[in-house]
């Protein structure tokens, strides 16, 4: 697919919020070097460097002309689990009978599968699916196993994409933020995709993977910024797999490793704790909290602690955040303490009430006090650093490189021609 010489081409390029220009990033000043002086400058300062490497080309692919339709022709497949459990909701327009399942007066037989009784089923957008109030339309995958039904929305991989970028950031952002969140979110999904294309379900639709609120009522600015990224993803430098690119609302001005927020992740060496001055506005940047000492206390239930007598910072990340916590409890006559992560004690509070790990706990005998910064587990992209950086004149792929070191960007069609990998572009059926 025929890709546009120059990144910068749009007619919509914003301004900087203050008095100085938008800094424009022409496609022979995006290496890493080049990247810099022009930070460097924007900043006031100054930086000697060889006029020949600032005309080093860059071999990231451009973003595509915004006179494109938005048809979202990839037709890469993907599979998002909507709903597992023992009934169907009564919200879903949908009727499990002996032949198979009636949808509006139609009846749809069961196909051969190797996943158990199988019917699909296509959701018209006149009466869709609607499940915590989200609305689903398009193709649908029901499944009968054992004593679960399995309901998957199988639909083409941007198609998803503007399902999930509608839910993650504000359609009024700066386009170049909304297409550094699409760029981020397709390598995210392309991830699993590549991983397993056979798979009944290849993500779900909430936080565990990236929220999806289906594929109604997308604003116009989100359909163009997954349009104008159609295609593009992130890999790895070094081992070309595509990039696991976690995003979160606000690192608190550094962002975390993997490995020390979930245990299972290896060592990526595209995460790093990056000093991050473009979030300072977020409302959560800066936090507060107090709870009672019997709330906290009763939250620890759930992991089985009781009796709390004290809890205490046990050991913090390169971050600053949380990596171990101490909580001392009685267990009998014994006293006892419990080594949790702070991701962990984090969880078992609630994540909504303790924005981050990025925090302080001071203890009295009726409350307990925590003073913190950011929101979210802090790995990967910072998103309202991302609308300040696009709203300052970069480009998407100088912020993508900002958040993930020893990466590159990549069209799909030439990762599949290069590296030789394959990925669904069919249906179960």
């Amino acid at each position: 697919m025929k890709l546009e010489k120059n990144l910068m081409n749009s007619k919509k390029e914003q301004t900087s919020s203050t008095s100085t220009k938008s800094i424009k990033f022409p496609p022979h000043m995006l290496t890493r070097r080049a990247f810099l002086v022009n930070f460097m400058h924007m900043l006031g300062l100054g930086l000697i460097i060889k006029p020949s490497l600032l005309h080093a080309r860059a071999k990231a692919p451009t973003l595509k002309s915004k006179r494109r339709n938005h048809s979202h022709k990839s037709n890469i497949i993907i599979r998002v689990l909507i709903y597992q459990g023992t009934a169907i909701p009564k919200s879903f327009p949908i009727a499990v009978v002996k032949e198979g399942i009636r949808y509006r007066d139609k009846l749809f037989p069961p196909i051969n599968s190797s996943y158990g009784r199988t019917v699909e089923v296509t959701i018209d957008k006149e009466a869709p699916i609607v499940y915590k109030k989200n609305a689903y339309e398009g193709k649908f995958i029901v499944v009968k196993k054992k004593n679960q039904y399995i309901i998957v929305n199988e639909l083409e991989l941007d198609k998803y994409l503007t399902g999930v970028v509608k839910k993650e950031i504000s359609p009024s952002w700066h386009h170049n933020a909304i297409r550094t969140q699409a760029i981020a979110a397709r390598s995210y999904a392309y991830n699993y995709i590549n991983t397993d294309s056979k798979a009944l379900y290849h993500v779900g639709a909430t936080v565990a993977h990236q929220v999806f609120g289906g594929t109604a009522n997308v604003p116009a600015s989100i359909e163009k910024g997954v349009s104008a990224t159609q295609d593009i993803i992130l890999i790895d430098k070094f081992d070309k797999q595509p990039v696991q690119s976690f995003f979160h609302a606000c690192c608190g001005g550094i962002t975390e490793k993997a490995e020390n927020v979930w245990s299972s992740e290896k060592s990526l060496r595209y995460f790093k704790n990056i000093r991050c001055p473009h979030c300072k506005t977020h409302p959560l940047y800066r936090w507060e909290r107090k709870f009672s000492t019997q709330y906290i206390h009763n939250a620890l239930k759930k992991l089985k602690i009781d009796s709390v007598k004290a809890i205490r910072v046990g050991a913090r990340t390169g971050s600053k955040r949380i990596h171990k916590i101490f909580i001392k409890a009685q267990h009998g006559k014994h006293n006892v303490t419990h080594n949790l992560t702070g991701n962990k004690f984090r969880v078992a509070i609630s994540p909504r009430d303790i924005p981050s790990t990025l925090f302080s706990i001071k203890q009295s005998r009726k409350d307990y006090n925590l003073t913190g910064k950011g929101f979210g587990h802090g790995v990967g992209l910072c998103q309202w650093g991302t609308k300040t950086m696009a709203e300052k004149g970069f480009s998407a792929f100088a912020i993508l490189d900002f958040y993930y070191k020893n990466c590159k960007t990549i069209t799909i069609a030439k990762y599949t021609k290069k590296y030789g990998r394959k990925h669904s572009k069919k249906s179960l059926g």
